[in-house]
């Protein structure tokens, strides 16, 4: 025999079995305490199937009687009559016997009578959909259908039932077993209830449409599913009336994935179960495991709507459950524990928010709108409920919201608030007194089980918007707090007081939970004592005003952060509060702590965490614990004391755009960084700055005045002041920290200054005032810079005046200055000691621009009027121009003059131990100090001339010799060469070594019958040089030393040649080059530069023998005349511009060589010795260093010895070398050159 199956919760055995229904029977109810016993709860009593079909949906195993007809929806009249058979497949009248199913059109109606079928089906194939319609004609009377099953949308398809509720009468639906609505996955099934506005007048619900389960007498209960197994549930209850009643089980949203959606409108009004049967489970619940939501929209008429638990509801069950209750624009629902039941003695069903793992939200909206919690109900409209209790995330998570009026009232109801007659306000006291007794509140339980999480919110929800709303009102006897976490959130636009919002926290069952009190807007006082309290009071944005010392509790306050109120919100203290209270402040968090008018508060607590303490109020706010937190500590208004023992060490700084005073501190203190523009007190004690502006809290600037006593250290970064400040203690400048100025006489002038080693104290341009200065650091007059510059740009001297008496110590610091360096007159940075000084200080100068000059006394940088006993020496060179300067002591007119001067010519320092650069004891000498690149560059050119000299050089020193000219072959040749070359100037000399490396090539020979030869070829070159350079003033001016640096040079030459030779040995040789030039210059500060240049070399040369003896001898005058142009082109060597320039020589070369001519030989060579007279008839260069011209002469007339030859290796190679001596008539230049090389006959 076909059975059907279902499953059925066996309290026996604790757990779910699989039964036939043919095994149905009534299972025992267990009693339950009512309110006032210890709290029970229907999770604790294991609800029957509803549990389960939250877990897993509901299990159909079917098959279907033998006896049974399944019946299809094909209408062919148009009547659509349910009970015209005509519209059926097979035509027969539907019975109890039948299994209907409606998927098409037209609806199918059934109309002022009763049908009955073993299951109906609407809608219950994808891509189909069906409608059942059911009315009446008349004032009285119902129509109605009974079956085993009922499902509206399955399979895919949409199913629609409506019933029209316009007159008096019932529109009803009995099932035995369960009714889906919507059930898989695609599947839409609709409830529409219609009517204008009715009212449930009795308990036996006439004018509504019923939807009834047959358990009468304690059998296990039905279960009606607005979306199951990921189908989707509407019922729209619009002006009408809908009640489910009699064991039926309401899950508005079952199991995963599915959706489930009640909307009552239009004055409509929904009621759930009036008698809760054997298994003694919520009646009501929305949030099944799914998704379920009810909606009491809003309505303009007084006859409001409304919504009726009787026996129990839960909100949000099961793990992934999330139920939604709206209740807006004046709606109302009642929920009741339960109902009275003739056969049983019920449990207490209480209300629940969040249940077993699922998330419950109740929003509670508009003047008249509410949620009446009451206990169990009676018979009696004239009775009143038991007390209510609601368990706001019993275990899971619940939240209320309340906003602009809507109301929560928890406890008892007359129960003809209940049943609600047509057109009665609930919130109206004129009606006789029937409203919800607020003189008996019951209990509400937040956070009930470990884990759950309960939340109020007064005004808006701040997950979905930050103010904007009014708070709303919540009736309770108290709230109990319980093992789970508990949120009260005030997100709303007034300034309430809690006491006006709030019952009593009772704290008794909490255990190990916690209550957060949150605020993010509006004002909300905390004007009653709690000192039970514990937990968290947060604050996102909105205020928190504390009227009463133990408002708090031993909650741990915390400035949290929320991008809605990225300003932040504000803690407020009463006049004399002490707030003990620990802080925790949070990333990117920013907390105003308030004390307002004249008044004085102190928070005691310790304050830590990582984000943003503000003051604001024009009263004083005092700390004393030594605090963590890290964040910016700004002080907007009034002020902000650091009393006792107190720290804000860690906080990334202080803005002061208001007081920060330490002056009752106990010792010093210390911050990161300060800026604002108000002011410090320091009383008696000293302000340490660590960190400077190295963490971007604040400008780093600060603008106000530092007074008092005490004094000031900066220990790290970087602090600058504008302020006209007069604090008296010392100051100090430890190591890697900055103390700058950002305008004139910032620096207070009373008090002593300290510069450690590695630390700084920068004027940057601003004239300074102070007491005394002890410097082992650095001070800075000026803008720093990091090279001295010779353009001229914006600068602006600056005077650091030391008023004191022994005012300046050099304790090895140093002193940096800019100077525009030229004459005397020169505009420079100043330091002016009024007293005496003592130590010693590195001076660094820095070029402002200047273009150098001669000096006579020279330009003070130095004053000191008193005892000159301190020593000024310098740091680093001092450039400009053609010139470098030197640091003297007094003048030559004014031996008692005590200040230090910069000179460029006059009385200059000799050598000094340790090769420092003075000032030490030298003569009086009126010769210009020329900085060494000068040296280098002029006797640079004079040196490149003896290069390209030596590159063109003679015919014997190019190819070995004459006598191969007369061939008709072509020749190659190359050759080998260095010079190790030495000159005095009158006042820069060179030591240059160079070698080169050069091959040519004839192109084109001609030789005739006379014997004259003609030929013509090409050559290239190379040529490496090192070069030394001096300056035989420095030695003379007393520096020890007269090196001025070096020259690397790389030649690169290309040029040609033509040489005419007799059959009487006479020749006339000529040859040109073309070389680019590129000179590399180091000075002995190790400072470079590159020059380049181009040059051409023409050289002409005759000789003829014109003597001969002992057969082989030779006697051959030679003349030779060689020119040179070079043109430099400007270059820069960071201190000076050098302009192009060009260099003319003229060399001209008379010698006479004495040969033996062995050339006829069986092994052919050649071997002489040569004596000449070299004499350059141009003198070197003037060359111009930004407007000062330079140039120094060399010795132009030489004598010249050498020896040479060659000899044949082969018919067609030929070795040949040669060496000379070179020294001047006037004994200044000297210089040897080498020249081998090998020529072949091709």
């Amino acid at each position: 025999m076909n059975k059907v199956y279902r499953l059925v919760w066996r309290a026996a055995s604790q757990s779910w079995v699989v039964a036939s229904e043919l095994a149905r029977g009534k299972t025992k109810v267990t009693k339950a305490g009512r309110h006032g016993d210890s709290p029970r709860h229907s999770s604790n009593l294991l609800p029957s199937k509803l549990a389960l079909s939250i877990a897993s949906g509901l299990l159909f195993i079917t098959a279907m009687p033998a006896q049974a007809i399944l019946m299809d929806w094909t209408p062919t009249t148009a009547d659509t009559d349910l009970m015209n058979p005509a519209n059926w497949t097979p035509e027969e009248i539907p019975g109890g016997v039948n299994d209907l199913q409606i998927n098409r059109s037209p609806a199918a109606v059934l109309k002022d009578t009763w049908a009955s079928a073993k299951s109906i089906q609407i809608g219950n194939k994808a891509d189909t959909s069906g409608t059942l319609e059911l009315k009446k004609s008349g004032e009285w009377g119902s129509v109605g259908i009974s079956a085993e099953f009922f499902t509206i949308g399955s399979g895919g398809g949409i199913g629609t039932l409506t019933a029209y509720n316009t007159v008096e009468g019932n529109t009803s639906m009995y099932f035995t077993n369960d009714f889906h609505l919507g059930a898989g996955v695609g599947s839409v099934g609709t409830i529409n209830a219609l009517g204008s506005g009715k009212s449930l007048t009795d308990w036996n619900f006439h004018s509504c449409m019923c939807i009834t389960g047959q358990s009468y007498n304690g059998s296990t209960d039905s279960v009606f599913a607005l979306g199951a197994n990921g189908g989707q549930g509407i019922i729209n209850v619009n002006g009408g009336a809908l009640a489910t009643q009699q064991g039926v089980i309401t899950a508005v949203g079952m199991g995963s994935g599915s959706f489930g959606i009640i909307n009552v409108l239009a004055g409509g009004k929904y009621v759930s179960e009036v008698f809760n049967y054997a298994t003694g489970v919520h009646s009501f619940v929305i949030g099944a495991g799914g998704n379920g939501t009810l909606n009491l929209f809003p309505t303009t008429t007084t006859n409001r709507n409304m919504a009726t638990a009787m026996a129990g509801l839960q909100i949000g069950s099961g793990a992934g459950g999330l139920g939604t209750v709206n209740i807006l624009g004046g709606g109302k629902l009642v929920s009741l524990s339960g109902s009275p039941d003739v056969w049983n003695d019920p449990p207490e069903l209480h209300a629940q928010v969040g249940v077993n793992g699922g998330t419950g939200k109740v929003n509670i909206d508009g003047t008249g709108s509410i949620w009446m919690v009451g206990g169990l109900g009676t018979y009696y409209e004239d009775d009143t409920t038991t007390v209510g209790s609601l368990y706001l995330g019993h275990s899971g998570t619940g939240q209320v919201t309340l906003s602009n009026g809507g109301e929560l009232f928890i406890g008892v109801l007359d129960m003809v608030v209940v049943r609600n007659p047509n057109n009665w306000s609930i919130i109206d006291p004129t009606q006789s007194g029937r409203f919800p007794d607020y003189s008996q509140p019951g209990p509400l339980y937040m956070a009930y089980q470990p884990g759950s999480i309960g939340i109020i919110n007064f005004g808006s929800d701040p997950n979905l918007t930050i103010g904007g709303a009014q708070v709303g009102k919540l009736v309770a006897e108290k709230i109990v707090l319980g093992q789970g976490s508990a949120f009260i959130n005030f997100n709303h636009t007034q300034n309430l007081r809690y006491s006006d919002l709030l019952p009593t926290l009772d704290s008794s069952m909490q255990g190990n939970g916690t209550l957060t009190l949150a605020s993010y807007a509006g004002t909300t006082h905390l004007d009653i004592a709690q000192p039970d309290f514990k937990g968290f009071t947060d604050i996102y944005g909105g205020t928190f005003w504390v009227d009463d010392p133990q408002a708090l509790g031993s909650s741990v306050i915390r400035g949290r952060y929320h991008s809605g109120v990225p300003e932040g919100g504000t803690l407020g203290y009463n006049n004399g509060l002490n707030l003990r209270n620990s802080m925790e402040l949070y990333a990117n968090a920013k907390l105003s702590l308030r004390v307002d008018g004249s008044n004085s508060a102190t928070h005691s607590g310790t304050i830590s965490g990582n984000g943003n303490l503000l003051k604001t109020g024009t009263g004083t706010l005092n700390l004393t614990a030594a605090n963590s937190y890290t964040g910016v500590t700004h002080i907007k208004q009034g002020a902000l004391a650091l009393t006792g023992n107190s720290s804000i060490a860690n906080s990334a700084g202080v803005i002061a755009n208001g007081t920060l005073d330490i002056s009752d501190h106990t010792g010093d203190t210390s911050i990161k960084t300060l800026s604002g523009n108000s002011q410090v007190l320091l009383g008696s004690n000293t302000l340490n700055i660590t960190a400077g502006n190295s963490n971007g809290a604040g400008s780093g600037l600060f603008s106000g005045v530092i007074s008092g006593a005490g004094g000031l250290t900066v220990t790290g970064g970087s602090q600058f002041l504008s302020g006209q400040n007069t604090w008296q203690g010392p100051t100090t400048v430890r190591n890697a920290s900055t103390l700058g100025a950002a305008a004139t006489n910032t620096f207070s002038p009373a008090s002593s200054y300290r510069v450690d080693s590695g630390g700084l104290l920068l004027l940057n341009a601003f004239n300074q005032r102070i007491d005394s200065l002890s410097n082992a650091g650095s001070v800075v007059l000026n803008i720093p810079e990091a090279v001295s510059s010779r353009r001229r740009t914006s600068f602006r001297p600056t005077t650091l005046t030391v008023t004191g008496a022994n005012t300046y110590h050099g304790d090895g610091g140093t002193l940096v200055m800019r100077t525009q360096l030229g004459d005397d007159s020169s505009p420079t940075d100043k330091l002016v000691v009024n007293g005496n000084t003592s130590g010693t200080t590195q001076l660094l100068i820095r070029n402002a621009g200047g273009q150098g000059a001669l000096t006579n006394d020279g330009i003070r940088v130095v004053q000191v009027d008193g005892e000159s006993a301190g020593k000024f020496v310098l740091a680093a060179p001092v450039e400009a121009g053609a010139f470098e300067y030197h640091l003297l002591q007094g003048q030559h007119d004014v031996p008692g003059n005590g200040n230090w001067y910069l000179t460029s010519s006059g009385e200059l320092p000799g050598p000094c131990p340790g090769g420092l650069p003075g000032p030490c004891d030298g003569k009086d000498d009126n010769e210009p100090n020329y900085r060494s690149e000068v040296a280098n560059v002029v006797a640079g050119q004079t040196a490149n001339m003896e290069q390209g000299m030596r590159m063109l050089a003679s015919l014997h020193q190019r190819i070995g010799g004459d006598y191969d000219l007369k061939d008709e072959n072509l020749l190659g040749w190359s050759r080998l060469y260095y010079l190790d070359d030495r000159s005095e100037g009158e006042r820069f000399n060179y030591n240059q070594r160079f070698t080169g490396l050069q091959f040519g090539h004839d192109l084109w020979v001609q030789h005739d019958a006379n014997g004259t030869s003609q030929r013509a070829g090409v050559s290239i070159d190379y040529t490496h040089a090192e070069a030394d350079f001096e300056d035989q003033a420095r030695t003379r001016k007393g520096l020890g030393n007269k090196d001025t640096g070096s020259m690397s040079t790389n030649t690169f030459s290309a040029g040609g040649y033509y040489t005419l030779s007799t059959a009487d040995g006479a020749y006339v040789d000529t040859v040109a080059m073309v070389s680019r030039v590129r000179n590399g210059f180091t000075d002995i500060y190790d400072d470079k530069g590159t020059q380049k240049g181009w040059r051409v070399g023409i050289s002409a040369e005759v000789g003829k023998p014109i003597a001969t003896f002992a057969d082989t001898w030779n006697v051959e005058p030679q003349l030779q005349l060689s020119y040179q142009h070079t043109r430099y082109e400007t270059f820069d060597d960071e201190v000076s511009v050098m302009e192009g320039y060009s260099v003319n020589t003229v060399r001209g070369r008379a010698g006479l060589r004495l040969y033996n001519d062995l050339s006829k030989t069986e092994k052919p060579s050649q071997a002489y010795v040569i004596a000449n007279v070299l004499h350059d008839f141009i003198k070197p260069t003037e060359i111009e260093f930004s407007g000062t011209k330079v140039r120094d002469k060399y010795d132009s007339t030489s004598g010249e010895l050498g020896v040479g030859g060659r000899i044949a290796l082969s018919k067609t190679a030929t070795l040949f070398g040669d060496a000379r001596y070179r020294h001047s008539f006037g004994g200044d230049t000297q210089s040897t050159a080498l020249n081998i090389g090998i020529q072949i006959d091709f």
